[in-house]
């Protein structure tokens, strides 16, 4: 009979990583080969544009990013001729 915890265990219980990513990780340190790092995406959108995008994801009733990248093009004029919206050119150029 075993008293207290695995390493295996103990690991799952401080960190709260799943187990078969604690076996990876621990499988990792015993072989020498490195965890692998997620790869950081680059950053498209500025504060203004996610800003804009929002008010447009907003205005059209919260649709899928899919159907809501076609109807920008229709979207953002009507808004900005009725004043409900007011982009810069450049902000304007990464919506569209």
């Amino acid at each position: 009979m075993q008293h207290g915890l695995s390493i295996l265990d103990e690991l799952i219980a401080v960190s709260g990583y799943h187990p078969k990513y604690a076996i990876h990780l621990l499988n990792a340190a015993v072989t020498g080969v490195p965890a692998r790092h997620p790869r950081a995406r680059p950053t498209i959108y500025d504060d203004a544009a996610k800003q804009a995008l929002t008010v447009l994801w907003e205005a059209s009733d919260r649709v899928c990013g899919k159907r809501l990248k076609p109807l920008l093009r229709l979207l953002v004029p009507a808004l900005e001729r009725h004043g409900h919206l007011k982009l810069d050119e450049v902000i304007r150029a990464k919506v569209l």
